[in-house]
């Protein structure tokens, strides 16, 4: 009989002698000088996290811990692996995926073995956690705002650094189907929209997860959301299909930085506090 999940122990995902670069240190002969680190990274993952049908965005992605390191040490100069491992630790723990950290840190080139520090963080350790990620500007595209080169290179003159990700208008894949069929075919409607929209924007990306959303954010591509598959690995589905509540539910599981409507009626998303427009 399986363990009440309460029960469990927490999986773990870790990164393990990971070797890096960096300056670092408060005596004199480290200044100016880079030596190398060696990090292992365990993250202890929240309850109920886990592979479910071999969907990625259920657990938590391993680019979560080198890309907290990456970030960290292109942050700033700090003399204390002490210091760099909260850091670390701070950022991993952002996401609610992660129950508790275990950071170690060790300098390879100071004696003959190796010298560092290892910490165990919860989030309830630090007042205010820090999030280094830029979130994407996610806009929808009603069906009179056609996809086209212009439009994407206007609307990424305006954009953050997080990058551009459009939610085109669903396709109309069925009627009159009720309740979580429904839904369901109204899910899969954005997906197919997004990709018919490779025809007239082919430079971008169609992303299904969260993690292709970051690898298209590094390539410089702009995405276009296929929400279906998102949708059924969370833990909180959107309550319905229709445009504004999919993307307000976009915006938590995606971390976008702004939402924006273009084209349509303008009542709906008035009525929701989001901003419209009906052209750029």
């Amino acid at each position: 009989m399986d363990q009440p999940q309460a029960a469990r122990a927490a999986d773990t995902i870790f990164v393990r002698d990971y070797v890096c670069e960096a300056e670092i240190g408060v005596f004199q002969t480290e200044r100016g000088v880079k030596q190398r680190l060696r990090f292992s990274v365990d993250i202890a993952l929240a309850p109920g996290v886990a592979a479910i049908d071999d969907a990625v965005d259920t657990i938590l992605s391993y680019d979560v811990i080198t890309d907290a390191i990456a970030a960290e040490l292109r942050r700033a100069r700090v003399d204390l692996l002490e210091t760099l491992a909260e850091r670390i630790a701070a950022r991993v723990l952002v996401s609610p995926k992660a129950k508790a950290a275990t950071v170690r840190i060790e300098k390879l080139d100071r004696i003959a073995g190796a010298l560092g520090v290892e910490i165990r963080r919860e989030p309830g350790d630090f007042d205010a956690p820090v999030d280094g990620r830029p979130g994407v500007d996610l806009v929808f595209l009603a069906p009179d705002a056609l996809l086209t080169p212009a439009l994407v290179a206007a609307l990424q003159r305006e954009a953050g650094p997080g990058g551009l990700a459009f939610l085109l208008a669903p396709m109309a894949l069925s009627h009159g189907v009720a309740g979580t069929e429904g839904q369901r075919i109204g899910e899969l409607g954005y997906d197919a929209a997004a990709w018919a929209g490779a025809a007239r924007l082919p430079a971008g990306a169609v992303v299904s997860s969260v993690v292709a959303l970051g690898w298209a954010r590094k390539a410089g591509k702009t995405a276009r959301i296929a929400p279906a598959r998102l949708v059924a690995g969370a833990y909180d589905p959107p309550a319905a299909a229709d445009p504004v509540t999919m993307l307000l539910w976009l915006q938590g599981a995606l971390g976008a930085a702004t939402l924006t409507a273009l084209g349509g009626p303008a009542a709906p998303w008035a009525a929701a506090g989001l901003p419209h427009r009906s052209e750029v």
